[in-house]
């Protein structure tokens, strides 16, 4: 769960590509859970199902301290991830995701961030 050579954030794009599949269309479920034991909170984008199962596209784990003041940055930077990596063609892709013009869709990598194998390492 440690190891330094896996950055999940990298991977996504073919975690993405890979979920997608063939669909032409998608439906995305945005989702904050708090750990109160840890301090921490994760927002996960989820493709939701027609039978009712969520499917975790992306996730990002951040300390409820860096939250503060940057929820709409954290939910902008998954966006503009999820928007690069999703495949040509899907309705609702990237010329109509609608993203505040200030988020670029070309982010290399997120915040530092504290949760193993789930983010970025240290």
């Amino acid at each position: 769960m440690s190891n330094q050579g896996i950055v999940v954030w990298d991977m996504f794009a073919a975690w993405v590509t890979q979920i997608v599949g063939q669909r032409k269309a998608i439906v995305v479920a945005m989702d904050w859970t708090d750990f109160d034991a840890d301090d921490q909170t994760t927002l996960a984008l989820n493709l939701a199902s027609n039978h009712g199962r969520a499917t975790p596209l992306l996730w990002l784990t951040v300390l409820k301290d860096e939250l503060k003041d940057s929820r709409n940055d954290f939910e902008d930077l998954c966006l503009a991830r999820l928007a690069e990596s999703l495949p040509d063609g899907i309705d609702g892709s990237k010329p109509s995701l609608n993203l505040p013009p200030a988020v670029e869709v070309k982010q290399e990598s997120p915040p530092e961030c504290t949760r193993g194998i789930t983010d970025r390492p240290r």
